[in-house]
């Protein structure tokens, strides 16, 4: 009976864990460029013996790992020239206090120098990892698909897009940031759409559905452990009111 609590409070924290992340992805449905993660179980195997009973294993759950959906969002137009979609794999290169972060969420905007910034005022880096200033009264802002940057004022650099070779193993900073030890490269296939943002890849009747029936899967849980209690209060009174020879 023991046994039987012990695997039902393993697989509660571990639905728990799932809520967790389900909520969370609902909550950035509309967050830029956001990518959906599910929870990674396994089964745990623990032996048990005693005098009592013959050797055996018991199934515990355990998560062991977040994996990202890395599907690409759909590219939605804004009319804003300072919001930028990838298109493809790859990743804007952004400078913050913490050294060199990436992100696909592209809703730039000017600071009061000028300079071209994340929402967060991290400056958005070109091909050579400098910042990119565009200065008072140059107009005509467009950026080709290369991510290449012209004004009235002539070219201003090209954005700097990289890719990595496993995108999976980055880590996620917030909402939208992602660090990373692996080597940058050129991305050689990304596109840069201007007017455009890449939405959320969070399908909420998807994950609707899914907390419905976790929630479901707990309550029954829950019952099935309620249950176990009952009979193991139930056997300890009856044991209780043996006569004692």
């Amino acid at each position: 009976m023991e046994n039987l609590l012990l695997i039902g409070m393993s697989q509660q924290l571990a639905m728990r864990r799932q809520m967790d992340i389900l909520a969370n992805n609902i909550a950035n449905m509309n967050t830029t460029a956001f990518k959906s993660e599910s929870v990674l179980f396994e089964q745990h195997l623990v032996k048990t013996d005693s005098a009592e009973r013959p050797a055996r294993s018991l199934a515990f759950v355990r998560d062991v790992a977040t994996i990202r959906n890395l599907t690409e969002g759909r590219s939605e137009p804004t009319g804003n020239p300072l919001d930028l979609a990838i298109v493809g794999q790859g990743f804007f290169t952004i400078g913050t206090s913490e050294g060199t972060r990436y992100t696909r969420n592209g809703h730039f905007m000017l600071d009061p120098e000028g300079r071209l910034v994340t929402g967060e005022g991290d400056a958005v880096l070109d091909a050579d990892g400098n910042e990119i200033t565009i200065q008072p009264g140059e107009t005509g802002l467009t950026i080709t698909r290369d991510g290449s940057i012209s004004t009235s004022a002539g070219p201003k650099g090209r954005i700097g897009l990289v890719s990595f070779e496993n995108e999976a193993e980055m880590k996620k900073i917030g909402t939208s940031l992602y660090d990373t030890s692996q080597r940058t490269e050129p991305s050689t296939s990304a596109q840069v759409i201007q007017g455009t943002l890449e939405q959320s890849n969070v399908e909420p009747v998807i994950e609707v559905t899914k907390m419905m029936q976790l929630l479901r899967n707990y309550q029954e849980v829950s019952s099935v452990m309620q249950r176990a209690d009952e009979l193991s209060r139930q056997a300890i009174k009856e044991a209780g009111q043996i006569p004692q020879a």
